[in-house]
């Protein structure tokens, strides 16, 4: 396949993805409002708002630097600097996730309506949506176009 031809397969496999990843919360929001309390959806979105903001922090920007530097012709590039940014981003995902959870605990410890098992969700929601984001970027690196749609 040409160049053109895999830049235009690729763009057109990450589009419809997207595109049905943006589509998925306006179809189950119906669906949701009517199965849970409103109380219950807002501490949902409230979770994953924290999950998302905190995953930014973790990330530092690692994901961008990692892309750059690892086709980068000036050394280190390659392996090298896969391994330090897996190691860096991993490392900022869990010290980020125990605070970000430490966090949520000490704010909503005297609330009875809250499930106690929501910290742990916050911790485990920040690690994976970390790891989600390196995961993707390495695929962009490797030209995985298909797996990442």
């Amino acid at each position: 396949m040409t160049f053109t031809g895999r830049l235009l397969s690729g763009t057109f496999q990450l589009a419809l993805s997207n595109g049905i990843l943006r589509l998925l919360p306006v179809a189950t929001m119906p669906v949701l409002t009517t199965l849970l309390s409103p109380q219950v959806y807002g501490v949902t979105t409230l979770v994953g708002t924290v999950i998302s903001l905190m995953s930014v922090f973790a990330l530092v920007g690692i994901d961008v630097s990692y892309a750059r530097a690892y086709h980068s012709a000036r050394p280190p590039s390659g392996a090298r600097v896969e391994h330090y940014c897996w190691r860096f981003a991993i490392l900022a995902a869990v010290v980020t996730a125990v605070f970000a959870s430490v966090g949520w605990w000490f704010i909503n410890k005297d609330s009875v309506e809250l499930d106690g098992c929501l910290p742990i969700l916050v911790g485990l929601g920040i690690i994976f949506s970390v790891l989600h984001t390196m995961a993707q970027t390495r695929a962009r690196l490797a030209s995985r176009y298909r797996a990442i749609a």
